[in-house]
C-alpha cells in the first residue's frame, strides 16, 4: 500500500511516536491500496471495552496509539487482567489466523486511544493472499504468546510479594522514564493483574516498603533503578532455584 493512502486514511500518524507510526506503515506495506476503503478510524475515550470475549469476530483493530488491556472473565469467574498492548498489534489477527468465530478476551483501552478498525472479511482475504502479511503477523502472535507463556511459567512459581514484585519489574521495564516508575496504588488493578486478592496485594505491598524494595505514598507506588535491580536480582534467583528443582 503506498505511503501517502495510509497518511490520507489515517492522518493522525504525524502525530503519533515515529517508532508506532514505522509500525503502522511496515504493517501495511504490501496491502493492496483497496484495502484503505475499509479502513474507519476512532477515537475512543479512556476505560472504553471495545470487544467483549465470546462476541463475534468482525473487526480486526490495530491500536495506532495509546494503551489497551486484555481481561479474562474465564479464571474462576473472576477478573483477570492478563497483559496490556502499547505496541501496533492487530486485535484479532489471531483469531483469524486460527480460523476462531469469536473473540478469546476482553479488551478495554486504559489511556485515551486512537484505533483502526478494518472488517473482518477484507482483512482476512488480504491476510492469506500476501504471504509477507501472513508472516508478519504470524512473527507478532508468536511474539506475544511467547512472553505470556514465560510470564506463566514465572508466575506458576511465585506467590503473594513475589508474584506483584514481577509484575512491578515487568512494568518498570515497559514504562520506565528516566530510571523511575510509578504507578497508582490501586489495590484492586494490581489484584486484577496478579491474580491475588485485594488483601494479599496491600500485604505484599507494606512487605515491599518495609524492605526498600519500594517507596510508597497514599495513592503511588514508586520505584528507582536501584529498587528495580534489587527486586529483578530477588526474583530472577527464586525463579532459577524454582527451575532447577
Amino acid at each position: 500500500m503506498r505511503e501517502e493512502i495510509i497518511f490520507d486514511k489515517m492522518p493522525f500518524l504525524d502525530t503519533i511516536q515515529q517508532d508506532k507510526r514505522q509500525q503502522i506503515l511496515e504493517y501495511f506495506r504490501t496491502a493492496p491500496d483497496t484495502l484503505a476503503d475499509s479502513f474507519i478510524v476512532e477515537n475512543l475515550p479512556q476505560n472504553r471495552v471495545f470487544v467483549r470475549e465470546d462476541s463475534p469476530l468482525d473487526y480486526v483493530y490495530l491500536i495506532a496509539n495509546g494503551v489497551v488491556k486484555a481481561t479474562d472473565y474465564r479464571v474462576f469467574g473472576t477478573e483477570f487482567d492478563f497483559t496490556r498492548f502499547d505496541k501496533v498489534y492487530a486485535m484479532g489477527g489471531m483469531e483469524v489466523i486460527m480460523k476462531l468465530p469469536t473473540y478469546r478476551t476482553t479488551l478495554t483501552t486504559v489511556t485515551k486511544c486512537t484505533i483502526v478498525k478494518i472488517p473482518v472479511k477484507p482483512y482476512t482475504e488480504w491476510l492469506y493472499s500476501d504471504a509477507h502479511a501472513l508472516q508478519l503477523e504470524a512473527q507478532l502472535m508468536g511474539e506475544y504468546l511467547l512472553e505470556q507463556g514465560r510470564l506463566a511459567r514465572a508466575f506458576l512459581f511465585l506467590h503473594g510479594a513475589d508474584r506483584l514484585m514481577l509484575l512491578l519489574i515487568r512494568k518498570y521495564e515497559k514504562y520506565g522514564n528516566n530510571g523511575v516508575y510509578h504507578i497508582k496504588a490501586n489495590r484492586q488493578h494490581l489484584a486484577n493483574e496478579t491474580g491475588l486478592v485485594v488483601k494479599t496485594i496491600s500485604r505484599a505491598l507494606k512487605k515491599l516498603e518495609e524492605d526498600g524494595m519500594i517507596s510508597k505514598s497514599e495513592r503511588f507506588v514508586l520505584i528507582n533503578h536501584d529498587q528495580y535491580l534489587s527486586m529483578k536480582e530477588y526474583v530472577d534467583r527464586l525463579i532459577y532455584l524454582s527451575e532447577e528443582k
